[in-house]
């Protein structure tokens, strides 16, 4: 349940960022247009060009950080998953024992008896 809604957190935030990298692309088209007609423009685009790149670079460092998390999340559960499955066979295995251990204690009664 963890890993899905950690995949569905994951797919949002990545839908998130397309979007705004698609408005930033637009936006980058016109100023990249303007600035052909206007030298003010030019500066202007430079600076969206440096702002788009850094954008887009720390989106992408976001974007391998969950990833990162959303591996280990899914490693924890399925490591979670093992210990669960360890402690219910312990139990069981337990439970066998001292089921044994109680017809040996039976029988040695019966035996001193």
């Amino acid at each position: 349940m963890e890993i899905a809604c950690s995949d569905l957190i994951k797919q949002r935030i990545l839908q998130e960022i397309k979007k705004k990298e698609e408005t930033l692309k637009e936006s980058y088209i016109n100023v990249k247009k303007q600035a052909v007609e206007n030298k003010f423009f030019q500066s202007v685009l430079d600076d969206y060009e440096r702002y788009y790149k850094y954008i887009k670079t720390d989106k992408e460092k976001q974007i391998e950080v969950l990833q990162k998390i959303a591996d280990h999340l899914d490693r924890l559960g399925i490591k979670t998953t093992t210990l669960n499955n360890k402690a219910r066979t312990l139990k069981d295995d337990q439970k066998i024992v001292l089921e044994k251990l109680g017809n040996l204690r039976d029988e040695l009664q019966e035996l001193t008896k």
